[in-house]
């Protein structure tokens, strides 16, 4: 499972399984995101420009995608460096975390 913010806690209580997520910046509600599907995940990793911490670069695919994805995917990393240097930004996503997850969805949220 994937979605905005730090998972705190994920509780199976048998009949109920509970997951407590919390954001440490402000999010518009309407941008809030939940990727639930048995997804196979792996991971990257963006090193900031300035140095400090790794962040991970979490992907969450449809395992029959798998092979088809990996290379475009890849790209990712790369992505957010050429943006962290060309808006100067040493830390461009103070967030902690980068996850993209694959979805059927089509959405279109920016209208006019």
């Amino acid at each position: 499972m994937a979605s905005n913010g730090l998972l705190l806690s994920d509780e199976d209580n048998e009949s109920v399984h509970t997951f407590h997520w919390r954001t440490n910046y402000p999010i518009a509600t309407y941008l809030v995101s939940l990727a639930i599907h048995p997804y196979s995940q792996y991971s990257d990793w963006y090193t900031p420009l300035a140095g400090g911490d790794p962040m991970e670069v979490a992907f969450y695919v449809f395992q029959s995608h798998m092979d088809d994805v990996q290379d475009n995917y890849a790209l990712t990393v790369p992505m957010i460096g050429a943006f962290a240097q060309g808006y100067g930004v040493g830390d461009l996503i103070p967030l902690g975390d980068f996850q993209l997850a694959e979805s059927t969805a089509v959405a279109d949220v920016e209208r006019d």
